[in-house]
């Protein structure tokens, strides 16, 4: 944990969580890394009642790896995925297991990231909308 990390007294951190420099969790938010790793950038938000967690069953594990100056919106949740820099997760979206955000993107309020997709940098994924696709070119249906 860096020493300028701001962790307000009602989040909860599990296990093997790292938080950056000038990053701040603020109230309610929970991060687990269930056995896995939850790794925190710099400057990065954690809004009030965000869920990040990390995933250690099954056959692939899925830390969560969020890149410096990111920002997660509060009631949302973040499960084994990667967020690359400057990714903005509004109020209530959901980013599901080995997804990966690219730099710059946007999920917004209530949008859904489906589990092993890979959203290209600067990308918007629209209010109460899923992203399915693409996928990692390895785990397509042949």
């Amino acid at each position: 944990m860096n020493e300028s990390a701001c962790i307000a007294p009602t989040a909860v951190l599990v296990g093997n969580v790292e938080v950056g420099a000038r990053s701040r969790v603020v109230y309610g938010a929970a991060l687990n890394s269930e056995a896995s790793i939850v790794r925190i950038g710099d400057g990065v938000v954690v809004c009030e009642n965000a869920v990040i967690r990390a995933t250690a069953l099954g056959i692939t594990p899925h830390p969560v790896l969020i890149a410096d100056h990111a920002f997660i919106g509060p009631h949302a949740t973040v499960l084994g995925c990667t967020l690359a820099q400057s990714v903005y997760v509004a109020t209530g979206a959901t980013v599901l297991q080995g997804a990966e955000v690219g730099p710059r993107c946007v999920v917004a309020v209530g949008a859904l990231v489906h589990a092993d997709a890979v959203v290209p940098e600067g990308s918007f994924i629209p209010p109460e909308r899923a992203y399915f696709a693409p996928f990692r070119k390895s785990e397509k249906a042949e």
